[in-house]
């Protein structure tokens, strides 16, 4: 017990000098409402699409290996709700996913306090998805199993303010994913399956973190 506390002493002591391993919490989200209005002959009609909500959170672990390369770790919870309803029919999807990703950084420092990075991460996430479907005269509800397989190259940048405290922010990703949805209905089983690839620029790729720096 006593030679635990001695070792658990030195690696803390070590990390406070040379303030190697950090903690933060990356934080996005993004809400998106749209509507379409066409013109006939003089007569407006307006569609509205669906209103989307996305919140994610992810606390991460990282440990600077040197000035230009750290690895850690991501755990986040990914929580989607989409709205769509028009005279008809109002239909209300609720997905939440958690996910679990390795990440590889390197970064490129410009000035002893300002850099700019690449960060490859993948991992699978696994999640769930909700859906409620009301009409006029009746109500339909729906449950799906999620599974996912990502891989992504981000860019990033940070800002060190202190030498405890740091913030980062990446937009975009360039990566794969692959997706198995399972839906139980009442009388059947549906499995689809789906991989994409290519470049994402949406708003909802936006991430923030505060670090702390032990």
């Amino acid at each position: 017990m006593k030679k635990f506390t001695l070792l658990f002493s030195l690696l803390f002591i070590a990390f406070q000098v040379d303030a190697q391993l950090w903690i933060s919490a990356d934080v996005g989200f993004n809400i998106r409402t749209s509507k379409d209005k066409t013109t006939v002959l003089g007569i407006s009609d307006e569609i509205e699409r669906p209103r989307s909500l996305s919140l994610i959170l992810g606390p991460t672990i990282g440990y600077n290996i040197n000035e230009k390369i750290t690895i850690g770790g991501i755990i986040s919870y990914n929580l989607y709700r989409t709205v769509h309803k028009d005279d008809e029919y109002k239909r209300i999807v609720n997905n939440f996913e958690i996910a679990l990703l390795p990440f590889l950084r390197y970064n490129h420092v410009i000035n002893d306090k300002f850099g700019i990075y690449g960060q490859l991460d993948f991992g699978p996430s696994f999640g769930k998805a909700k859906s409620k479907l009301e009409t006029n005269d009746s109500s339909f509800n729906d449950e799906s199993n999620l599974l996912r397989f990502s891989i992504n190259l981000r860019p990033g940048v940070y800002y060190q303010f202190s030498s405890r405290f740091s913030m980062n922010a990446h937009y975009g990703a360039l990566g794969f994913r692959s997706s198995r949805v399972k839906s139980d209905g009442s009388n059947t089983e549906q499995v689809s399956k789906r991989s994409d690839f290519g470049l994402n620029l949406q708003m909802s790729s936006l991430r923030f973190g505060l670090n702390y720096h032990f």
